[in-house]
């Protein structure tokens, strides 16, 4: 399997806190990257004006190194698409010559410039509503979809929420045929959870359309105070209902926030200023855990092919803005040096190669 971290812009430019030998550093201990090719990075600022600067710069690094790219993503919704695609009032046929103006014309840049480097795409993130057995009929449409401006996307004479999903990997698709593509996803890395059924449900339903979808994507986003709500069986399982279906699973945005249980934290509210409580030595060891947890469901898994953390060390963690503190969710410490989940995971793999060797 692949091992991978993400690369912002801020990486790249070795925005401080970063040293002079960070990217140096991280290249020692990764294989495959991710590039988050955002709407905001990618046409920022009006419709059909790209700017794949920042996106060249992490490809070329890659390719430095001679490691693969994964881009990170075409589809997505809500806040995080540009103002100038959501201040005006498009109709569902100027939104989808955006939407697949936008697919294509990305997918191409990079396949042309730099061939056979960027392998995979996610193309389209977290479609699903968040929520148990009963969703919010103002927000979730059929299949548990979660309303955007793209769910306003149909195939002619359809009414159907998942046709921009469709639509969106068939477009991927006719762009480079040769890219595995991907559907991504937060909070369905728990066997019995309602959303992990639904999410399982919908990537089955997009099969039996013939949308052209080669894996999944488990984000992975772990607190530890939630360390209770996950095994490496049930994730082995989660994951080999997916290769029943022909498909590769990823985890693809791995860390661990130590925030315990008085800690405990809202995704919903990113600007609330968490009160800080210094990490414990065990901590740190249930950290370990969970990472190697993980690591050990995807080797053991039937096509688990790639795990990616959200980032290489902690104090640039997005967790720093998003929820205005320090949770040192990562692998690598102040100083760059591997933390007690990184020799975890080397202990993992080695295992595991141990056991099964021949």
């Amino acid at each position: 399997i692949s091992f991978g971290t993400v690369l912002h812009p801020a990486d790249i430019s070795l925005k401080a806190p970063r040293p002079e030998n960070y990217l140096t550093e991280v290249s020692r201990y990764f294989n495959f990257y991710t590039l988050p090719i955002t709407w905001k990075l990618s046409e920022p600022k009006q419709r059909g004006a790209f700017d794949f600067a920042f996106g060249d710069q992490v490809v070329e690094f890659a390719i430095a190194h001679n490691t693969k790219v994964k881009g990170h993503v075409l589809v997505l919704g809500g806040a995080s698409l540009p103002e100038w695609l959501l201040k005006d009032d498009y109709s569902p046929e100027e939104l989808k010559d955006i939407l697949k103006n936008h697919i294509q014309t990305i997918i191409n840049h990079f396949k042309d410039k730099y061939p056979n480097t960027v392998t995979a795409w996610h193309v389209v993130n977290e479609p699903l509503c968040e929520g148990g057995m009963v969703l919010d009929s103002k927000k979730c449409l059929d299949h548990g979809i979660e309303k955007n401006i793209w769910t306003n996307i149909h195939k002619p004479g359809s009414t159907d929420p998942t046709d921009y999903i469709q639509l969106a990997f068939q477009w991927a698709h006719e762009a480079d045929p040769n890219a595995k593509l991907y559907i991504n996803e937060n909070n369905v890395e728990t066997l019995y959870h309602p959303k992990t059924k639904r999410f399982y449900e919908l990537v089955k339903y997009l099969k039996q359309t013939g949308t052209p979808i080669h894996g999944i994507g488990l984000q992975a986003h772990i607190r530890l105070y939630d360390k209770e709500r996950y095994s490496s069986k049930d994730l082995t399982s989660i994951m080999d209902r997916f290769a029943d279906m022909g498909l590769e699973t990823q985890i693809t945005e791995f860390d661990v926030v130590l925030a315990s249980g008085n800690q405990r934290i809202n995704s919903f509210t990113p600007t609330k200023q968490i009160p800080l409580i210094a990490p414990k030595n065990s901590d740190f060891l249930v950290q370990a855990e969970l990472y190697s947890m993980f690591m050990d469901a995807c080797l053991k898994a039937k096509n688990c092919t790639g795990f990616t953390t959200w980032g290489p060390w902690d104090p640039s963690s997005w967790t720093n803005n998003h929820w205005k503190g320090s949770f040192y969710p990562h692998l690598l410490d102040d100083n760059l040096n591997p933390k007690l989940a990184f020799k975890y995971l080397v202990n993992c793999v080695k295992k595991y190669d141990e056991e099964n060797s021949y």
